[in-house]
């Protein structure tokens, strides 16, 4: 007797055969020690091993649990969670994630102490982050900092006497319908 395979049963195998195939939720992830540099920024992409577009379950699971999650709003209007972490090795880290999306925004301010592979981080001097990605397409100053905009990384930077005080990079720009 022929097998007989039922189409209603062979549609979920062969939508995550297709996502498979597109890349879709695929990114093999490496135990932390086997990670080639836990610390490093690697601006639009990632942070200490959690990327864009991760769910917050792998944030915990790679950072560990945060000092505190609390409600935030990215772009001015859509609601996010932030995992922020006050203390231990990521302390200065807030991470922004917005549910069924993932993993939208990094934030770093002080004390934090990772960098990119170029040396910019917390503390950097304006002029070597100048040299390093080239003059912002926006800068805005008040008495208290110089705010910096790099919009196609979008990255946003605020100097306090000429030292980066806090860097913000988005991954992604949502759609607002």
């Amino acid at each position: 007797m022929p097998l007989r395979f039922s189409r209603i049963r062979l549609l979920p195998l062969a939508a995550a055969f297709a996502l498979a195939l597109a890349g879709g939720a695929c990114r093999t992830y490496v135990a932390d020690d086997e990670a080639e540099d836990p610390g490093l920024i690697v601006l639009g992409v990632s942070v200490s091993n959690v990327y864009y577009g991760d769910d917050s379950l792998q944030v915990v699971r790679v950072l560990g649990e945060p000092t505190r999650v609390r409600g935030a709003l990215y772009a001015g209007n859509t609601p996010v969670r932030a995992f922020e972490y006050r203390t231990g090795a990521y302390a200065g880290l807030s991470v922004s994630v917005l549910p069924g999306y993932g993993v939208v925004e990094f934030r770093m301010f002080p004390p934090y102490a990772l960098r990119t592979a170029e040396g910019i981080g917390i503390g950097s001097l304006r002029a070597d982050i100048i040299a390093a990605l080239g003059q912002p397409n926006q800068r805005l100053t008040n008495p208290l900092r110089d705010i910096y905009y790099h919009a196609t990384g979008r990255i946003t930077m605020q100097f306090r006497d000429a030292r980066l005080d806090t860097l913000s990079v988005t991954g992604a720009k949502l759609s607002t319908k």
